[in-house]
């Protein structure tokens, strides 16, 4: 879940929803939207014609996700942990 936030809200788009809840988060930042969903959502695209940001990219999210599990540990949260962590201006300081 981290990685793929991370990369494709920096090269196009990630979305999950569950239950009332869902968030988009982009290069713009990270979106609420109230939501019906039996279960789980997720959508992701890349823009392809960012190829060449690639490569840095990855290695801005492996670097960061170091950081977050030195700090937090690994361990089973919850949604609205998720959406705390997915609102943190931090996100995309590449």
């Amino acid at each position: 879940m981290f990685f793929s936030h991370q990369l494709f809200g920096a090269m196009g788009h990630f979305f999950v929803a569950s239950g009332s809840n869902g968030l988009l988060v982009n290069r713009g930042g990270v979106s609420d939207y109230e939501c019906a969903v039996e279960g789980t959502v997720v959508s992701a695209s890349l823009n392809l014609s960012q190829k060449h940001e690639f490569e840095g990219v990855m290695n801005a999210v492996r670097d960061k996700a170091a950081k977050v599990k030195e700090r937090l540990g690994v361990k089973s949260i919850d949604f609205a942990s998720i959406q705390a962590f997915l609102k943190n201006d931090e996100r995309f300081d590449w």
